[in-house]
Formats: structure tokens, C-alpha cells, sequence
């Protein structure tokens, strides 16, 4: 992969797009337009970049104990938990205010914020074992390593959704294996490759979302998150590929520089959509203005989209200015 990063923006800005869409579209809709293979890859596309960017960074430095330097620490909390803490304030002094405490202290506590709040415990986890990780498959490279990961994710992630009874997205188990493909493309595995490893993973995605198949063929607990699960990864790392090599087929024009830009805020972008989306607002309006439901999940995609971006933008540019008058 090139060392310019333009491209990673480019596809974190479609992701960004993704996840507003997956979010405000119906279950129904999304499985009747195969989105398992297109928008619902969102979080892993995302996932799977922090592990790229993360791996990048500490080949490049050789340095794994500096990962943890105090710069960094304060980094991390200036750009994800800073913006997190606000809103989520907000939302408790709200939820507060109309007499729900159980939803103000969980939102206070970060795990209940709306549409995709496990997020950033499972990124989290993730920054705190890329070393780890990172080490594990330098030492026993990318077949054994990779087999390890994956038989490590599969038995956690059958172990945690089997008896802990908490949603699975909040444990990084589930994701773990991307780091293997996020290490492949960090190695330059040639595209022939790749080819036929995403396509046992769209077959495998098939099987799991669009057939009734028993229990067992999913290596874990079928309940709703098959789409995101380690035998489908290599799909994932496909489909970055095929963005990237899109960023250099497309023209320079705004479109295509406003979708890079929203790579850059894609953190706020989240944050807004989480709060916009979770607060049910969008749902009473398209049912109260439109009696057919075409309508209504249009509605809710045109103004997720206009409200939740305009509003990013908004956010960030506080936060910027928050941060550049401490300095």
C-alpha cells in the first residue's frame, strides 16, 4: 500500500456515510439489499483500519513499549473520550431532566448513548492489546499467528455471548480477527491472494445471514451480528482494497475531497448520530408526517444525514477550539 494515507481518510468517509445509513435503515431493508456486503461493513472497516494504522506505526518505529508514552495517552483522550464525555453529560442532564435516572447514568457511563455505543469499549480493548497482537504475529507471522488469533476469538466470543449475557459488540473477541487481514495488507500479500479467501468469506456471509442453517455452522451465537464475525474478515480486506484503488481511479473533485474530509471527523460524525439516531426523534416525525413507510425511511435518511453531519461539523470545530485554547 502507498505510504501517502490520503486513501485511509477517503474510506473512513464512506464508512462515516455507512454507519449513519446502517443506522437509520430498517433490519428488513438492509438483509432484502445484501448490506452485509456493502454498508454493514462499516465498523469493521473501521476496525480493521486502527489495526493497519496501528501496525504501521509500530513496524515503523520498532519501538512497542513506546506505544504507551504519555503523549499518546493524552492524545487518545483529547480525541475520543473528550468528545464522548460531552455529549454524554448532555445526554444525562437531559435524560435527567424528563425523569429517566436509569438512562441518564447510563449514558453518563458511556454504554448506552445510542446506536453503536460499544464502540469505543471494543476500540479500546483494541488499542490496549495491539502490541500484543502486533508481536504475536511478527514472532509466529501470519498462518500461525493468524490461526492462534482466530481459535483464541472463536472460543472467547462463543465463552462470552454463551453465558455472560451482555451484548456481544462490548467484548473485542468478536473482531479480533481482523487484525489478521489488517496484518496481511500491511505485508503486501499479493491480490490473488486475497481473492479467494473473500470469497469463502462472502459465501460463508451467505450461508450464515440468508439460509437457515443450524446453530453450529456458525462458529459462534447466531444473533444478529453473523455480519460481523471472523470468517468473514477477509471480505473486509477486500473490500479496503477495492476503496483504495478507487480513491486513485476518481477524478480530484469536491465530492471526493468532502468524503476524504469526513474521513477526518468521522469520531464526531459518530458521536452525533449515536445521539440524533438514539433519541427516537427521527422515528416520531417520518411516522407522524408520512403514512407510508418508503417515505418514512427516506425522511429519516435525508435529515440523519443533512442534521448529523451539519452538527459534526459543528462539534468539531468546538472541540478544536476547546483544545487550542488550552495550548
Amino acid at each position: 500500500m502507498k505510504s501517502h494515507l490520503a486513501y485511509i481518510d477517503f474510506i473512513k468517509g464512506i464508512a462515516t456515510i455507512s454507519v449513519i445509513l446502517l443506522h437509520t435503515i430498517p433490519d428488513k431493508v438492509l438483509y432484502g439489499t445484501l448490506a452485509v456486503y456493502h454498508i454493514w461493513q462499516a465498523v469493521p472497516v473501521f476496525l480493521f483500519i486502527s489495526f493497519y494504522l496501528g501496525f504501521r506505526n509500530l513496524e515503523k518505529k520498532d519501538n512497542v513499549l513506546g506505544y504507551y508514552s504519555k503523549a499518546r495517552i493524552i492524545k487518545l483522550f483529547t480525541k475520543i473520550w473528550l468528545p464522548l464525555i460531552i455529549l454524554a453529560v448532555l445526554e444525562a442532564l437531559f435524560f435527567t431532566s424528563v425523569g429517566n435516572s436509569d438512562k441518564a447514568i447510563a449514558c453518563l457511563l458511556c454504554y448506552d448513548n445510542g446506536p453503536g455505543s460499544y464502540y469505543v469499549w471494543c476500540y479500546m480493548q483494541f488499542w490496549l492489546l495491539m502490541p500484543a497482537i502486533f508481536l504475536l504475529l511478527k514472532r509466529f507471522g501470519i498462518v500461525y499467528g493468524g490461526g492462534i488469533l482466530l481459535i483464541i476469538s472463536l472460543l472467547l466470543d462463543f465463552l462470552w455471548e454463551k453465558y455472560s449475557g451482555i451484548k456481544p459488540g462490548y467484548m473485542c473477541f468478536r473482531y479480533l480477527f481482523l487484525s489478521v487481514p489488517a496484518f496481511m495488507l500491511l505485508k503486501n500479500i499479493e491480490m490473488k491472494k486475497i481473492v479467494p479467501l473473500a470469497l469463502a468469506s462472502i459465501l460463508y456471509l451467505a450461508l450464515i445471514l440468508y439460509s437457515k442453517v443450524p446453530e453450529y455452522v456458525d462458529p459462534v451465537l447466531p444473533n444478529g451480528w453473523e455480519a460481523q464475525t471472523s470468517l468473514g474478515f477477509f471480505y473486509t480486506l477486500l473490500l479496503v482494497v477495492l476503496m483504495s484503488k478507487l480513491y486513485d481511479k476518481l477524478k480530484p473533485s469536491k465530492i471526493k475531497d468532502y468524503i476524504s474530509h469526513l474521513g477526518t471527523i468521522s469520531w464526531e460524525v459518530f458521536l452525533v448520530q449515536m445521539v440524533l439516531i438514539g433519541s427516537g426523534v427521527l422515528g416520531y416525525a417520518s411516522s407522524k408526517l408520512f403514512h407510508f413507510s418508503f417515505l418514512q425511511i427516506g425522511f429519516r435518511v435525508i435529515v440523519a444525514l443533512v442534521v448529523t453531519l451539519l452538527f459534526a461539523e459543528l462539534y468539531k470545530r468546538l472541540l478544536d477550539a476547546m483544545v487550542h485554547e488550552k495550548h
